[in-house]
């Protein structure tokens, strides 16, 4: 079995990383950890501020050792792959290539104006994956615990 781990660092990354180093211990599967740095522009008042990668080179290759780090003390199976350009493109067509049979990701718990501006990339991996999708859920903001994890498979 192949799981391909889209990760930015973030702690809902870090709750998909654990999952899946559970899955991948109990079905002895080969996980490719994925980090997507994309182009931000940011535009305050006084005009255009120059592209900023997201997260910088540095970064990634920072939470990719980190990812790869914890899966090899756990005794599973990895490799580290950093691509740039717009995550869900990039997740889908990763997860195409590599003939992944499940893409893990997971999900900041957006909502309202902040989901219309930023988007959802878990939903749009989802939406066009090639794959079994399982989506970790960060903890909501207002205290409440994780909502645990959605797992769907495509056809």
């Amino acid at each position: 079995m192949k799981v391909l781990l889209a990760t930015d660092g973030s702690p809902c990354s870090r709750l998909a990383l654990d999952q899946t180093a559970n899955l991948a211990a109990a079905a002895e599967a080969d996980v490719m950890v994925l980090v997507v740095s994309d182009m931000v522009f940011l535009r305050p008042s006084y005009g255009l501020e120059p592209e900023l990668l997201v997260p910088s080179n540095a970064e990634a290759a920072d939470i990719l050792q980190e990812a790869f780090a914890f899966l090899k003390a756990r005794g599973i199976r990895a490799r580290t792959l950093h691509r740039v350009g717009p995550a869900p493109e990039i997740i889908v067509s990763v997860a195409r290539e590599e003939k992944a049979d499940m893409i893990v990701v997971g999900s900041h718990g957006r909502s309202g104006l902040q989901r219309f501006l930023l988007g959802s990339v878990s939903e749009k991996v989802l939406a066009h994956a090639p794959c079994t999708v399982l989506i970790t859920r960060a903890p909501r903001q207002n205290g409440m615990e994780a909502r645990g994890t959605t797992v769907l498979p495509r056809p």
